[in-house]
């Protein structure tokens, strides 16, 4: 008589325990294998986690696998990462399970004939080589620099501006050139990306078809939101994170509350695959990395020639210098720039931005479209380019006391408005802020955060229940696991976990 087999299962559910089936006779499997089974008088589609000959729990209490379902299996490599984004997020394999794997994608008992008449139906052009681009001698540089990088088994973490397309194409042309794939992840994707693409708008059938050209044509070049982090690769060889920095890659609704960014340089790791991070002002995390070594730091940037100018309004409202909302040098600066025939924006840090615009209007009742304003969350650089002078008021609001991170988001907005601005003015009670008066601020904030125990020194850990939202923050160090972990079991059934929040 044949030995009796057991699995654990990892199925679409929030469970913190796996449980276990009995194999039938006749039933194969290897983990990774998807199989039908039942739960509490429901069936699921789950996958097979563990294979044993033993098992702990009482045999006579299990149920039998319903049927070991069709379609491919999930890799070693997708299981890792699961265990890697429970355990460093919190929450259940079930749960990544049930991110990782949408409901669009097909059943796993479909039959070979549905899947092919599948594929007729959509198409997708597979991978050609793109030419070397023409770089400058500054980018050239950049790419051997990186490539040092990534022979010494290190991400790179590029510091550019517009200069980095050229370098994504090198670099992609490079790896798809060794038949290996490549991953441009990015905040948001551009109408200019390629025809493989993976984000929310993706349909049914063409995020079916780009499964199978990963798993059956290696060398595809995908461009990806953060959800593209879960593909079935295969050959990875390269991960561009474009816009390291953006928020847009921190799930925040539903567990697991991954960050896209951290979720790719490890899943670089998984593939031995090269990870090339990319901001013009980049995360505290990653600038912290390499400082310490963990990244090497390659810069294309130059310094910026544009000096704000720095408006002190608490000392102006001392020595009666402000009318409103406007200082006198504001006045005279606006006066001069629309009496020339210029523009001015105006923008502020809230959402509301009407009231100085009113203010505004009434002392330049003449002015007409050539006066605007704008949330600062809303000026892009083309916008910021048709002005001549841009004011940014009560830009204190921007360095929130109750927000640790937000010192750092404004160093990434002012650096945004130097690069773009024809002429930059700041008006602020807070003009001695290091935000303010210092070009590369950023040595000084990593201090502070030291000082205060504040991540990326710490890991945050954020929880939510019925008695409000509270932050624990827990050393990083070698008992960082144990502690998160315990300190996940001492909360109760409805409380919400995020590590890392945003």
């Amino acid at each position: 008589m044949p030995d009796t087999r057991y699995i654990k299962v990892i199925l679409p559910l929030r469970l913190k325990w796996l449980p276990t089936y009995v194999l039938t006779g006749g039933q194969e499997v290897s983990e990774g294998d998807r199989v039908r089974v039942r739960l509490s008088g429901k069936e699921y589609s789950g996958v097979v986690y563990r294979i044993s000959s033993e098992t702990d729990v009482d045999g006579s209490r299990l149920s039998e696998v319903l049927c070991v379902e069709g379609g491919p299996a999930v890799t070693a490599e997708e299981l890792k990462l699961w265990e890697f984004l429970s355990g460093y997020y919190l929450c259940t394999l079930g749960e990544v399970f049930r991110m990782a794997v949408p409901k669009s994608t097909p059943a796993p008992g479909a039959t070979p004939a549905a899947l092919s008449s599948d594929r007729r139906r959509k198409t997708l052009p597979l991978t050609e080589i793109p030419r070397r681009p023409s770089l400058s001698d500054r980018e050239k540089a950049a790419v051997t620099l990186i490539l040092d990088s990534f022979q010494a088994g290190k991400p790179a973490l590029l510091r550019a501006g517009e200069e980095r397309n050229g370098i994504y194409r090198e670099l992609a042309r490079r790896t798809l050139e060794s038949g290996r794939d490549v991953l441009v992840l990015r905040p948001e994707l551009k109408e200019s990306d390629g025809p493989l693409r993976y984000e929310s708008r993706t349909t049914p059938a063409s995020r079916r078809e780009l499964r199978r050209l990963l798993r059956e044509h290696p060398g595809q070049l995908i461009f990806g939101t953060r959800s593209s982090v879960f593909l079935p690769w295969r050959t990875l060889g390269l991960i561009i994170i474009d816009d390291e920095h953006s928020r847009e890659y921190k799930q925040e609704s539903a567990a697991p509350r991954y960050n896209a960014r951290d979720t790719a340089v490890f899943l670089g790791s998984l593939f031995r695959a090269d990870v090339l991070l990319c901001s013009s002002v980049p995360s505290m995390e990653s600038y912290y990395n390499c400082k310490v070594g963990r990244y090497s730091e390659v810069s294309l940037q130059s310094r910026c020639s544009l000096v704000p100018e720095i408006i002190d309004t608490a000392a102006m409202k001392r020595r009666r210098g402000m009318k409103g909302s406007f200082s006198l040098a504001l006045l005279k600066r606006m006066e001069d720039e629309l009496g020339n025939g210029g523009s001015v924006l105006l923008l502020q840090p809230w959402k509301d931005t009407s009231d100085i615009e009113i203010e505004a209007r009434a002392i330049f009742p003449k002015a007409g479209a050539r006066l605007n304003s704008l949330p600062l969350w809303k000026a892009n650089p083309a916008t910021l380019s048709k002005y001549g002078l841009t004011a940014l008021l009560n830009a204190d609001f921007m360095l929130s006391r109750q927000d640790f991170r937000a010192d750092e988001k404004a160093c990434r907005e002012l650096a945004g408005l130097k690069s773009h601005c024809n002429a930059l003015l700041i008006q602020t009670s807070l003009a001695d802020h290091p935000v303010f008066t210092l070009e590369s601020p950023m040595d000084t904030i990593l201090s502070e955060r030291k000082a205060f125990g504040l991540p990326p020194f710490t890991r945050e850990i954020r929880i939510s229940d019925k008695t409000g939202s509270r932050s624990e923050f827990l050393p990083k160090d070698s008992d960082l696991p144990r502690r998160k972990a315990a300190l996940a079991e001492s909360l109760g059934p409805d409380a919400t976990i995020d590590v890392d929040p945003v």
